[in-house]
Protein backbone atom coordinates (compact mmCIF):
# COMPACT_ATOMS: atom_id res chain seq x y z
CA UNK A 1 0.00 0.00 0.00
CA UNK A 2 1.69 3.52 -0.63
CA UNK A 3 3.02 5.80 2.05
CA UNK A 4 0.49 8.27 0.96
CA UNK A 5 -2.61 6.13 1.50
CA UNK A 6 -1.44 4.96 4.45
CA UNK A 7 -1.22 8.36 6.00
CA UNK A 8 -4.90 8.93 5.12
CA UNK A 9 -6.23 5.81 6.24
CA UNK A 10 -4.14 6.80 9.84
CA UNK A 11 -5.18 10.81 9.81
CA UNK A 12 -9.14 9.68 8.72
CA UNK A 13 -8.83 7.26 12.13
CA UNK A 14 -8.10 10.49 13.72
CA UNK A 15 -9.90 13.00 12.13
CA UNK A 16 -13.68 10.78 12.16
CA UNK A 17 -13.90 10.70 16.58
CA UNK A 18 -12.48 13.77 17.10
CA UNK A 19 -14.33 15.95 14.07
CA UNK A 20 -17.86 14.22 15.82
CA UNK A 21 -17.13 17.13 19.11
CA UNK A 22 -18.28 19.56 17.74
CA UNK A 23 -16.40 22.96 17.92
CA UNK A 24 -16.84 25.44 21.10
CA UNK A 25 -19.60 27.22 20.39
CA UNK A 26 -18.20 30.57 21.75
CA UNK A 27 -15.26 30.16 18.96
CA UNK A 28 -15.35 32.31 15.87
CA UNK A 29 -14.65 30.79 12.35
CA UNK A 30 -11.16 33.14 12.73
CA UNK A 31 -9.98 31.69 15.39
CA UNK A 32 -10.86 27.80 14.62
CA UNK A 33 -8.69 28.81 11.47
CA UNK A 34 -5.95 30.37 13.34
CA UNK A 35 -5.91 27.46 15.78
CA UNK A 36 -5.40 25.56 12.56
CA UNK A 37 -2.39 27.74 11.67
CA UNK A 38 -1.14 27.31 14.83
CA UNK A 39 -1.60 23.19 14.38
CA UNK A 40 -0.27 23.16 11.01
CA UNK A 41 2.84 24.96 11.66
CA UNK A 42 3.61 22.63 14.10
CA UNK A 43 3.48 19.81 12.32
CA UNK A 44 0.21 18.70 13.26
CA UNK A 45 -1.91 18.11 10.35
CA UNK A 46 -4.72 16.11 11.44
CA UNK A 47 -5.17 18.68 14.02
CA UNK A 48 -5.00 21.35 11.26
CA UNK A 49 -7.54 19.60 9.77
CA UNK A 50 -10.11 19.02 11.88
CA UNK A 51 -9.76 23.24 12.75
CA UNK A 52 -9.78 24.25 9.42
CA UNK A 53 -13.07 22.23 8.79
CA UNK A 54 -14.55 23.19 12.09
CA UNK A 55 -14.05 26.96 10.74
CA UNK A 56 -15.75 26.67 8.11
CA UNK A 57 -18.89 24.81 9.51
CA UNK A 58 -18.77 28.36 11.39
CA UNK A 59 -18.75 30.06 7.69
CA UNK A 60 -18.14 28.38 4.56
CA UNK A 61 -17.57 31.29 2.68
CA UNK A 62 -14.43 31.88 4.85
CA UNK A 63 -12.11 32.26 1.64
CA UNK A 64 -9.40 32.34 3.53
CA UNK A 65 -9.73 29.02 4.84
CA UNK A 66 -10.66 27.09 1.78
CA UNK A 67 -7.28 28.34 0.52
CA UNK A 68 -5.39 26.84 3.65
CA UNK A 69 -7.31 23.61 3.12
CA UNK A 70 -6.69 23.87 -0.67
CA UNK A 71 -3.03 24.09 0.15
CA UNK A 72 -2.77 21.31 2.80
CA UNK A 73 -4.77 18.80 0.36
CA UNK A 74 -1.98 19.76 -1.94
CA UNK A 75 0.90 19.28 0.15
CA UNK A 76 -0.23 15.40 0.66
CA UNK A 77 -0.85 14.98 -3.38
CA UNK A 78 -4.89 14.82 -2.47
CA UNK A 79 -5.38 17.04 -6.04
CA UNK A 80 -9.09 16.62 -5.69
CA UNK A 81 -9.79 17.82 -2.80
CA UNK A 82 -7.33 20.54 -3.28
CA UNK A 83 -8.84 21.70 -6.86
CA UNK A 84 -12.44 21.58 -4.68
CA UNK A 85 -11.22 24.15 -2.02
CA UNK A 86 -9.30 26.24 -4.82
CA UNK A 87 -12.76 26.32 -6.48
CA UNK A 88 -14.33 27.53 -3.26
CA UNK A 89 -11.80 30.50 -3.09
CA UNK A 90 -13.14 31.51 -6.85
CA UNK A 91 -16.62 30.92 -6.21
CA UNK A 92 -16.60 32.82 -3.31
CA UNK A 93 -14.52 36.13 -4.16
CA UNK A 94 -17.04 38.67 -4.28
CA UNK A 95 -15.28 42.00 -3.40
CA UNK A 96 -12.03 43.85 -3.24
CA UNK A 97 -11.03 42.33 -0.07
CA UNK A 98 -9.98 39.04 -1.49
CA UNK A 99 -7.86 39.69 -4.52
CA UNK A 100 -4.82 38.00 -3.82
CA UNK A 101 -6.84 34.87 -2.86
CA UNK A 102 -8.68 34.98 -6.24
CA UNK A 103 -5.36 35.26 -7.94
CA UNK A 104 -3.36 33.30 -5.61
CA UNK A 105 -6.17 29.92 -6.23
CA UNK A 106 -6.17 30.71 -10.06
CA UNK A 107 -2.22 29.69 -9.69
CA UNK A 108 -2.84 26.64 -7.23
CA UNK A 109 -5.27 25.91 -9.15
CA UNK A 110 -3.16 25.53 -12.38
CA UNK A 111 -0.33 23.92 -10.02
CA UNK A 112 -3.07 21.41 -9.37
CA UNK A 113 -3.93 20.65 -12.63
CA UNK A 114 -0.30 20.25 -13.56
CA UNK A 115 0.31 17.96 -11.23
CA UNK A 116 -2.47 15.65 -12.31
CA UNK A 117 -1.69 16.20 -15.85
CA UNK A 118 1.86 14.71 -15.15
CA UNK A 119 -0.17 11.25 -14.55
CA UNK A 120 -1.30 11.01 -18.00
CA UNK A 121 0.81 13.01 -20.70
CA UNK A 122 1.40 16.50 -20.06
CA UNK A 123 2.68 16.82 -23.80
CA UNK A 124 -1.09 15.95 -25.42
CA UNK A 125 -3.16 18.79 -26.24
CA UNK A 126 -5.98 16.08 -25.29
CA UNK A 127 -4.90 16.86 -22.16
CA UNK A 128 -8.15 18.04 -20.08
CA UNK A 129 -5.54 18.82 -17.00
CA UNK A 130 -3.53 20.75 -19.36
CA UNK A 131 -6.00 22.51 -21.02
CA UNK A 132 -8.04 23.48 -17.39
CA UNK A 133 -4.31 24.86 -15.97
CA UNK A 134 -4.05 26.80 -19.56
CA UNK A 135 -7.46 28.62 -18.99
CA UNK A 136 -6.28 29.27 -15.10
CA UNK A 137 -3.57 31.31 -16.37
CA UNK A 138 -5.77 33.08 -19.20
CA UNK A 139 -8.02 33.54 -16.27
CA UNK A 140 -5.41 35.81 -14.74
CA UNK A 141 -4.12 37.54 -17.78
CA UNK A 142 -7.89 37.99 -18.68
CA UNK A 143 -8.16 39.88 -14.95
CA UNK A 144 -5.77 43.13 -15.91
CA UNK A 145 -7.19 43.44 -19.65
CA UNK A 146 -8.55 46.83 -20.07
CA UNK A 147 -12.27 45.57 -19.27
CA UNK A 148 -11.25 42.56 -17.19
CA UNK A 149 -12.27 42.39 -13.53
CA UNK A 150 -9.60 44.17 -11.87
CA UNK A 151 -9.46 46.99 -14.70
CA UNK A 152 -11.24 49.77 -12.24
CA UNK A 153 -8.24 49.65 -9.46
CA UNK A 154 -5.83 52.33 -9.27
CA UNK A 155 -3.98 51.80 -5.83
CA UNK A 156 -0.81 51.08 -5.80
CA UNK A 157 -0.60 47.73 -4.15
CA UNK A 158 -2.83 46.69 -7.06
CA UNK A 159 -0.93 48.46 -9.82
CA UNK A 160 2.21 46.16 -7.86
CA UNK A 161 0.53 43.07 -8.04
CA UNK A 162 -0.26 43.45 -11.33
CA UNK A 163 3.30 43.66 -12.43
CA UNK A 164 3.51 40.65 -10.14
CA UNK A 165 0.62 38.20 -11.37
CA UNK A 166 1.18 39.19 -15.00
CA UNK A 167 5.00 38.44 -15.33
CA UNK A 168 3.88 34.97 -13.72
CA UNK A 169 1.33 34.31 -15.67
CA UNK A 170 2.55 35.21 -19.26
CA UNK A 171 5.82 33.35 -17.91
CA UNK A 172 4.14 29.82 -17.60
CA UNK A 173 1.91 30.28 -20.62
CA UNK A 174 4.98 30.61 -22.26
CA UNK A 175 6.72 27.58 -21.20
CA UNK A 176 3.81 25.77 -21.49
CA UNK A 177 3.62 26.67 -25.46
CA UNK A 178 7.15 26.22 -25.67
CA UNK A 179 7.03 22.56 -24.07
CA UNK A 180 4.17 22.03 -27.00
CA UNK A 181 6.22 23.38 -29.34
CA UNK A 182 4.20 26.43 -30.56
CA UNK A 183 6.51 28.37 -32.49
CA UNK A 184 4.44 31.06 -33.58
CA UNK A 185 2.65 31.75 -29.78
CA UNK A 186 5.70 31.33 -27.74
CA UNK A 187 8.02 33.77 -28.55
CA UNK A 188 5.20 37.15 -27.55
CA UNK A 189 4.55 35.12 -24.66
CA UNK A 190 7.73 35.04 -23.12
CA UNK A 191 8.08 38.80 -24.39
CA UNK A 192 5.30 39.24 -22.27
CA UNK A 193 6.74 37.85 -19.38
CA UNK A 194 10.02 39.87 -19.97
CA UNK A 195 8.34 43.01 -20.11
CA UNK A 196 6.30 42.44 -16.59
CA UNK A 197 9.47 40.80 -14.99
CA UNK A 198 11.50 44.12 -15.77
CA UNK A 199 8.95 46.55 -14.16
CA UNK A 200 8.07 44.45 -11.20
CA UNK A 201 12.28 44.03 -10.60
CA UNK A 202 12.14 47.73 -10.63
CA UNK A 203 10.27 48.31 -8.17
CA UNK A 204 12.14 45.65 -5.92
CA UNK A 205 13.59 47.12 -2.15
CA UNK A 206 16.00 43.83 -1.94
CA UNK A 207 18.86 42.74 -3.48
CA UNK A 208 17.54 39.06 -3.57
CA UNK A 209 14.35 39.69 -4.90
CA UNK A 210 15.64 42.19 -7.30
CA UNK A 211 18.20 39.07 -8.20
CA UNK A 212 16.14 36.26 -8.45
CA UNK A 213 13.51 38.58 -10.78
CA UNK A 214 16.65 39.22 -13.35
CA UNK A 215 17.36 35.62 -13.41
CA UNK A 216 14.10 34.73 -14.57
CA UNK A 217 14.10 38.12 -17.11
CA UNK A 218 17.12 36.24 -18.63
CA UNK A 219 15.69 33.42 -18.72
CA UNK A 220 12.63 34.77 -20.94
CA UNK A 221 15.24 35.75 -23.27
CA UNK A 222 17.42 32.77 -23.40
CA UNK A 223 14.40 31.33 -24.74
CA UNK A 224 13.65 33.75 -27.34
CA UNK A 225 17.55 33.63 -28.16
CA UNK A 226 17.48 29.96 -28.58
CA UNK A 227 14.29 30.24 -30.96
CA UNK A 228 16.27 32.85 -33.18
CA UNK A 229 18.74 30.76 -33.30
CA UNK A 230 17.51 27.66 -34.41
CA UNK A 231 15.66 29.58 -37.42
CA UNK A 232 19.15 31.15 -38.33
CA UNK A 233 17.86 34.73 -37.41
CA UNK A 234 21.67 35.72 -35.62
CA UNK A 235 21.12 39.30 -35.20
CA UNK A 236 17.63 39.09 -33.67
CA UNK A 237 18.91 35.70 -31.50
CA UNK A 238 22.32 38.27 -30.44
CA UNK A 239 20.05 41.31 -29.60
CA UNK A 240 18.11 39.04 -27.31
CA UNK A 241 21.64 37.77 -25.80
CA UNK A 242 23.04 41.36 -25.27
CA UNK A 243 19.84 42.15 -23.31
CA UNK A 244 20.58 39.67 -20.80
CA UNK A 245 23.76 40.36 -20.80
CA UNK A 246 22.53 44.09 -20.35
CA UNK A 247 20.92 43.08 -17.03
CA UNK A 248 24.11 40.84 -16.17
CA UNK A 249 26.29 43.64 -15.89
CA UNK A 250 23.87 45.79 -14.15
CA UNK A 251 23.71 43.06 -11.41
CA UNK A 252 27.37 43.29 -11.57
CA UNK A 253 27.54 47.05 -11.22
CA UNK A 254 25.79 47.17 -7.98
CA UNK A 255 27.37 44.31 -6.60
CA UNK A 256 31.11 46.61 -7.21
CA UNK A 257 29.36 49.87 -5.75
CA UNK A 258 28.79 47.93 -2.96
CA UNK A 259 32.22 46.36 -2.63
CA UNK A 260 33.67 49.79 -3.42
CA UNK A 261 32.42 51.04 -0.58
CA UNK A 262 33.92 50.36 3.04
CA UNK A 263 30.56 50.88 4.68
CA UNK A 264 29.15 48.33 2.53
CA UNK A 265 31.99 45.93 1.70
CA UNK A 266 30.76 42.97 3.75
CA UNK A 267 27.19 43.44 2.63
CA UNK A 268 24.81 40.61 2.06
CA UNK A 269 23.39 42.02 -0.84
CA UNK A 270 26.74 41.34 -3.09
CA UNK A 271 26.44 38.04 -2.71
CA UNK A 272 23.01 38.48 -3.93
CA UNK A 273 23.81 40.44 -7.27
CA UNK A 274 26.89 38.09 -7.66
CA UNK A 275 25.05 34.61 -7.61
CA UNK A 276 22.18 36.39 -10.02
CA UNK A 277 24.90 36.99 -12.13
CA UNK A 278 26.66 33.57 -12.34
CA UNK A 279 23.30 32.17 -13.07
CA UNK A 280 22.65 34.44 -16.18
CA UNK A 281 26.37 33.70 -17.44
CA UNK A 282 25.99 29.83 -16.78
CA UNK A 283 22.60 29.44 -18.67
CA UNK A 284 24.15 31.09 -22.09
CA UNK A 285 26.98 29.17 -21.88
CA UNK A 286 25.20 26.35 -21.22
CA UNK A 287 26.45 25.02 -17.98
CA UNK A 288 23.00 25.00 -16.22
CA UNK A 289 19.32 24.41 -17.53
CA UNK A 290 16.00 25.60 -16.75
CA UNK A 291 14.19 24.10 -14.02
CA UNK A 292 11.28 21.95 -14.78
CA UNK A 293 8.01 24.30 -15.06
CA UNK A 294 6.64 22.75 -11.94
CA UNK A 295 9.23 24.17 -9.26
CA UNK A 296 8.62 27.72 -10.78
CA UNK A 297 5.30 28.41 -8.83
CA UNK A 298 5.22 25.62 -5.89
CA UNK A 299 2.66 26.68 -3.63
CA UNK A 300 4.09 27.96 -0.03
CA UNK A 301 2.80 26.71 3.26
CA UNK A 302 -0.87 27.85 4.04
Amino acid sequence: MKAQSIFWMILCSLVVPLYAVPPNAEESAIMLMAKGDYFFQSGKIAEALIHYQNALKRDPELVECHYKLGRLFFDQAEYNFAEYHYGQVLKNQRDLTYIHYYLDALFELAYTHYRKAEKVDPGSDRNTYIVQMQNDIDEIIAAFAPRGRFAALENQYVEIEQEYYLARAWYIKARLLWDKNRDQEYPNAFINAYKYFDQFREKQKTAENSGKIAVREAECLYFLYRHHAHLQNGRQANAYRASAMRIRNELISRADELLANPATHFDDDIRHYQQAAESIDSLFSGKTSIEPLFRFFKPKEP
